[in-house]
């Protein structure tokens, strides 16, 4: 990030992360209502990525930290509900 407070930090993180968000869910509904099944292909691979990820961040943190896991569950929180967005 900058070179701010670990709270303004924190918060330009969730700042970030809202507007990502809601752009992604913007994409999502979009793509699906242009050609529903290639939308959902390519959604499900960015989710699957992002589970790939998921792994392997938990492994290089050391097996059972779960820091990693839980920091990105958000993330896939979103992803499964641009799958649903329709």
């Amino acid at each position: 990030m900058s070179d701010l407070t670990p709270i303004a930090d924190h918060i330009e993180a969730r700042v970030a992360f809202s507007l990502l968000r809601d752009a992604y869910m913007d994409l999502a509904r979009t793509l699906l209502r242009i050609e529903e099944e290639p939308a959902r292909e390519l959604l499900r691979g960015v989710e699957q990525r992002t589970a790939l990820r998921l792994v392997s961040g938990d492994a290089e943190e050391g097996p059972g930290s779960g820091t990693f896991a839980k920091a990105v569950e958000p993330v896939c929180a979103v992803l499964r509900a641009a799958q649903a967005a329709a």
